[in-house]
């Protein structure tokens, strides 16, 4: 199966540059793609590769190390950091290599999954690492610049794409006009396999949508917990029903979270002055005919 959400990541590259404190020389990789979607078969090896460029001015020793995966997000309850892992999974034929100065090269590695693999979604790593020798006012170091790159293999079978937004209160209850409020919103996927997440926030009056925000897009592994960051400056008064509408996987499903009811009005400050001058209006009406003694009697009261 194909998934859209990773169409960009394939067709970029990923160029790493260490800056080191001896020489302050440029150290210069080159891996493509910058992201590797490996649909793979139970039980079955499946051929890879992938580009390595030196366009260093030297020649350059490069490791290859597969990695458990750098998840970006918490676990779920009851799920385990390594229920996904596949980094023993894959294989190089060589974990060393020498890249002569501008050269690039093809490595292939190799994915088997075991028969007992689950459908969905694994994930690992792939680190490459450069090693150069850099020297400054007579010292020397030992310097490794990395790439990380994301190994997303999916498994076919049975595979569930679905998630939510967790059942936490998302908005404030009180908020006052024009000022930028910062909402957090966790989502989960409950699913079986890596999905990439669009996230709006809704704002109905009545029966109209009067404000509407879109956070970036991010990408949920299974069984793990995001937090996507928005800011929302409310421009009018009034009371409001807000929501959280969620669009994920290959069909785009959408849903929604419980709408909460948010309330824009004045801050405090503002309600205590006009309470002030509303009982003043209303003490000094009634004896507007005698305004002066009336203003005494407010100050000289005990």
């Amino acid at each position: 199966m194909k998934y859209a959400l990773f169409g960009f990541g394939v067709l970029l590259s990923f160029v790493c540059i260490a800056k080191t404190g001896l020489a302050q020389q440029e150290t210069q990789l080159v891996v493509t793609p910058a992201i590797i979607d490996a649909p793979a078969v139970a039980g079955e090896s499946t051929k890879r590769t992938i580009q390595i460029s030196n366009n260093n001015d030297y020649a350059l020793p490069i490791s290859v190390e597969v990695q458990s995966a750098v998840i970006d997000g918490e676990p779920l309850e009851g799920v385990s950091n390594d229920r996904y892992d596949v980094s023993n999974w894959v294989s190089f034929d060589k974990k060393t290599y020498i890249f002569e100065s501008g050269e690039t090269r093809q490595i292939p590695f190799t994915i088997t999954p075991p028969f007992t693999a689950s459908a969905g979604g694994h994930y690992a790593q792939i680190s490459i690492r450069g090693l150069t020798l850099e020297s400054s006012s007579g010292q020397q170091g030992l310097v490794f610049p990395e790439i990380g790159v994301p190994l997303l293999v999916t498994v076919p079978g049975e595979i569930v794409e679905d998630a939510r937004v967790q059942d936490v209160s998302i908005f404030p209850r009180f908020v006052t006009p024009n000022k930028p409020i910062d909402i957090e919103i966790p989502v989960e996927n409950i699913g079986t396999v890596h999905n990439l997440v669009r996230v709006k926030m809704v704002f109905v009056q009545g029966d109209s949508v009067v404000d509407e925000l879109e956070l970036p897009p991010g990408i949920i592994l299974p069984g793990t917990r995001k937090l996507f960051r928005g800011v929302w400056q409310p421009e009018q008064y009034g009371q409001f029903d807000a929501y959280v509408e969620l669009a994920y996987g290959s069909n785009r499903t959408t849903t929604r979270s419980q709408a909460e009811q948010v309330l824009v009005m004045p801050p405090v400050s503002s309600l205590i002055l006009l309470g002030i001058f509303v009982w003043l209006g209303t003490y000094l009406w009634p004896r507007r005919q005698n305004i002066v003694g009336a203003i005494k009697t407010i100050f000289t009261a005990q």
